[in-house]
């Protein structure tokens, strides 16, 4: 269970508080172990970190972390008591809580591509940068908007050669090129955005200078 998860469940039942600890993009719910009558869920502190609220239809509060920092929330309100006597009837238990939380920045996205490229000596093979790295790095307009930082590197520069540049519309490209037989690993680098934070981006790929038919 996550930690979240396990210490709002106990939070909500009225054990002692703790602090716990969010990511960036993800949104963690629980449900108490009573019907909440009314809620009410405010953000003390932190409020550009986290955004929390009740979900009223489902019986369950939330928490989604928004960028990476510190967040107090407090949630109150009452449950529902149902109290056996001559008669079934109603009453209202209150309830006030906080929770510390700190949010973390993205996990990096980290993969090997499975594919071996293959290109000749002299030859120079162009693709989107973004069937690399992904839809995000597309448009040198969206710089530091959707995309930053940028490298690309080849662990042997004198069998293959890779680069980046930008066409007429603006596309970014990614040109890998064979300079004698051999092969190298290429690493493609870069950040984009997630959620109003920055999520590194880590894809690799073997590539192969083959003879020419």
């Amino acid at each position: 269970m996550n930690k979240l998860i396990a210490l709002m469940a106990l939070l909500l039942a009225g054990s002692a508080l703790a602090d716990t600890e969010v990511v960036v993009g993800r949104v963690e719910c629980v449900t108490p172990r009573k019907q909440v009558k009314r809620a009410t869920v405010t953000v003390a502190e932190g409020g550009d970190k986290v955004r929390a609220w009740f979900d009223g239809n489902q019986n369950r509060f939330c928490v989604e972390g928004l960028a990476p920092g510190a967040a107090r929330v407090v949630a109150s309100g009452t449950f529902r008591r149902i109290i056996v006597g001559s008669a079934l009837r109603e009453e209202e238990q209150p309830f006030t809580h906080a929770i510390a939380v700190v949010v973390h920045g993205l996990r990096p996205d980290v993969e090997r591509i499975p594919v071996r490229y293959q290109v000749r000596p002299g030859e120079v093979r162009r693709s989107r940068l973004s069937v690399f790295l992904g839809a995000a790095f597309s448009r040198e307009r969206d710089q530091n908007r959707r995309w930053r930082n940028v490298t690309v590197a080849s662990s042997r520069p004198d069998d293959v050669e890779v680069a980046v540049s930008v066409d007429r519309n603006g596309v970014l490209k990614l040109g890998i090129g064979g300079k004698q037989l051999g092969r190298a690993l290429l690493t493609f680098e870069g950040d984009r955005a997630v959620n109003g934070s920055w999520q590194h981006v880590v894809r690799t790929m073997e590539v192969e200078v083959v003879r020419q038919r």
